[in-house]
């Protein structure tokens, strides 16, 4: 009876490599006495069932696992189920027959043939594909132990098809997206075009189940208030929908996808979170994203910033996202037409703004993909209240009007633009090769990618999903999303191939070890000199620094948890989240959900006593004590009475105290060397213009900090130990 209950009550199963068979009861219980009259013979149904219930698989009629219900934790792999279905009678089933020797026989001959076509279909399996059909899981003779159990090699080259779909998919979404240029564009040629991020891949692939490798792949995403999604919800970020696209993919392979976005809005990314990246962004980050270009940083800033986050455990590779916001991308022409427009022709200019679509503001209305689709937008736009007919209708005026406002703006300006950015990169490429020669990935990306094409009506109708202010809005956010997504994708089906390939020539042991002992390598490989700028006092040994900070996202501990109550009885100071140099109103969040961006500090008057911390040890003779604040400047810093181990270090300039201090200069900035410009091209730079450097302090016992304030109320915003 080939039915479902059939097929499901005894089956060979693969889960994770290894073989499970059912507990079976061979041979069926018959009557072991006999009646002189006709005595109804009753069967018994063989029972199976399996020693591990795998209750997160749902099969289809072929008895194949099509799906998994399981949490992404669990990281299930895609499993392979060979069904069978035995002829087997119900209870009560059976007929009257006198003769039950002949029946028992036609059972056993009936058993024998199962059996036998069982064991047939076995050998007939392993011939045809066991060659290839497995990738090698290889021995500890051949040196490879606790090495955990690696998919069916028909698993990868499915996924790598899907890999393509998604690609396809991606590509042909857009408008005036020839050969997928829109996306393939983003990322910029580097040193090894990605392959450093391909062979931790692989790594992860061929031993996620072993004790020396996890098999979670860890994204980072930090920078300004753009890529923290501000002014839009924050599902749409692009962080969120990379995850997405990706989290199923990653989740077939037997890995584990992590994206935390830890952008914060309004922060310059010098005030405290080079040193702070641990802390923040945690310290198993596999790919760290950086995106800050509107802050207009230098090439000593970022090379320092590239140093912390390869400093990190995992030595993370690191891009750099240039050029997103502010219109880019999809709504670059309009950035620069919104201030040529009315110069020249104000009534243009007036149903040019007048005609654009509308947007979701700060709601969540599903899928950012709908936006792009012509007959859900004007849908979409005709139910929005308060959205009125010439913004409901405007891409007809656009198509209307277009050669006059490139008469006004000429798109070729915007292209000129992005060219002479693309010739100047933020960092200069020949760092990004320096480091790449050296082992370390440092990768660039571009977000201005739409500058020959959205000065089109398609475009310009959907100028308010490109852009919100002078951060990017939803269409904005997908779109940089599927750069992301388009290139590690694209790395992991590299990757994918590569295994293959390996598997078909019997050298998948030889590839694992070879990631293996690459990625253990780059572990534990250190830094090169700085080429252009580092934080040499502060960098070794001790990087990367243990950082306390108030500020949120972060996936470390706060600077509350230093915090004691203070000394003295004049009274405590408070936690304060409203940051003195930040316009609330400005840089609102308008999130849903646990994500908080808030910058947190302690804040105290003179009156209000010393605050304490107690700091804890750190397994290095020297620790650089570094103290940060709210302002920009350090002058209420400068004038602050700062003890260590009960010992006054320094005196405010406006201080009571008759003490000598342990120095009698100020507090001075914390600069990213502490040399001068030299023949090693090492130079001094101010990035942390509001930390202070207090000192050395010993590193392995616990340190005692306390802080009183001056005349003018301080906030304290990081404690780190470098």
């Amino acid at each position: 009876k080939d039915t479902d209950e059939s097929r499901s009550s005894a089956r060979l199963t693969l889960v994770s490599g290894e073989r499970i068979i059912g507990r079976t009861e061979k041979g069926i219980k018959q009557q072991k006495t006999r009646r002189k009259n006709k005595i109804k013979r009753k069967s018994k149904r063989m029972k199976t069932s399996s020693n591990k219930t795998i209750s997160s698989s749902r099969f289809d009629d072929n008895s194949q696992v099509i799906a998994s219900s399981s949490s992404p934790s669990s990281r299930p792999r895609l499993h392979t189920v060979v069904g069978f279905g035995l002829c087997e009678r119900e209870e009560g089933e059976g007929e009257d027959d006198d003769d039950t020797e002949e029946y028992a026989a036609k059972v056993k001959g009936w058993s024998i043939v199962l059996l036998l076509a069982l064991v047939s279909a076995i050998w007939v399996y392993i011939f045809l594909y066991g060659a290839h059909s497995y990738v090698d899981q290889g021995s500890p003779s051949r040196g490879v132990a606790d090495v955990g159990p690696i998919l069916k090699a028909s698993v990868y080259e499915r996924v790598a098809e899907e890999i393509e779909q998604i690609q396809r998919g991606m590509c042909e979404m857009w408008a005036d997206n020839d050969q997928c240029k829109l996306i393939k564009r983003g990322w910029k040629q580097s040193f090894d075009n990605g392959d450093e991020i391909k062979n931790r891949l692989i790594a992860k692939l061929l031993n996620s189940n072993s004790d020396q490798i996890d098999s979670n792949f860890t994204i980072a995403v930090t920078g300004s208030s753009t890529s923290a999604g501000h002014d839009s919800n924050f599902h749409y970020a692009y962080s969120e929908q990379a995850q997405l696209y990706m989290q199923d993919i990653f989740q077939k392979l037997g890995l584990s996808l992590s994206v935390h976005n830890v952008a914060m809005g309004g922060w310059d990314y010098r005030s405290g979170t080079m040193y702070c990246l641990e802390n923040i962004a945690g310290p198993d980050v596999d790919l760290m994203f950086w995106e800050w270009g509107c802050f207009n940083p230098s090439i000593c800033s970022q090379e320092v910033f590239a140093r912390a986050a390869m400093s990190l455990k995992r030595r993370p590779s690191v891009v750099f996202l240039e050029e997103f916001g502010g219109g880019k991308p999809g709504a670059m022409f309009h950035s620069l037409a919104y201030y040529s427009l009315p110069r020249k022709d104000k009534e243009l200019f007036q149903g040019y703004l007048d005609h654009s679509g509308c947007s979701p503001a700060k709601h969540y209305v599903g899928p950012p993909e709908r936006f792009l689709d012509d007959g859900w937008y004007a849908s979409f736009v005709a139910n929005i209240s308060g959205c009125t007919e010439p913004h409901r209708n405007g891409l007809k005026w656009y198509d209307k009007h277009i050669s006059e406002i490139v008469s006004i703006q000429d798109p070729k300006a915007v292209r000129d633009r992005v060219f002479a950015g693309v010739n100047n990169p933020l960092f200069p490429g020949k760092y990004y090769k320096k480091y790449g020669k050296k082992g370390f990935g440092i990768y660039r990306m571009s977000a201005g990618t739409t500058y020959d094409v959205d000065y089109k009506p398609w475009w310009l109708y959907r100028m308010n999903l490109f852009r919100v202010v002078h951060h990017a809005a939803v269409l904005g956010h997908l779109l940089t999303a599927h750069m992301i997504v388009y290139k590690i994708l694209e790395l992991l089906k590299t990757a994918l191939k590569e295994v293959l390939e390996a598997d078909k020539d019997d050298t998948v042991d030889s590839l694992r070890q070879k990631a293996l002992g690459s990625y253990k390598e780059l572990l534990s490989r250190p830094l090169p000199p700085p080429f252009v700028c580092g934080f040499e006092s502060m960098e070794y040994p001790n990087s990367p620094a243990q950082c306390f900070t108030s500020f949120v996202p972060r996936r470390g501990p706060g600077l509350q948890e230093l915090l004691k109550p203070p000394v003295g009885s004049e009274g405590k100071w408070t936690t304060d989240f409203a940051e003195e140099r930040q316009v609330t109103k400005y840089y609102h969040n308008h999130k849903d959900g646990d994500f908080k961006d808030r910058k947190g500090d302690i804040s105290g008057i003179r009156e209000q006593g010393y605050v304490k911390f107690d700091l804890p040890q750190r397994n290095a003779d020297v620790v650089h004590l570094i103290i940060c604040q709210g302002s920009n400047t350090l002058t209420r810093l400068r004038d602050a009475d700062i003890r260590v181990n009960g010992q006054l270090w320094y005196k405010g300039t406006t201080s009571r105290l008759k003490e000598v201090p342990k120095y009698s200069v100020p507090i001075d900035s914390v600069y990213s060397s502490n040399s001068t410009k030299s023949s090693a091209g090492i130079v001094s730079e101010p990035f942390l213009a509001n930390c202070g450097y207090v000192g050395r302090i010993p590193g392995h016992r616990p340190n005692f900090l306390w802080v009183r304030a001056g005349k003018e109320k301080l906030q304290i915003s990081h404690v780190i130990l470098a």
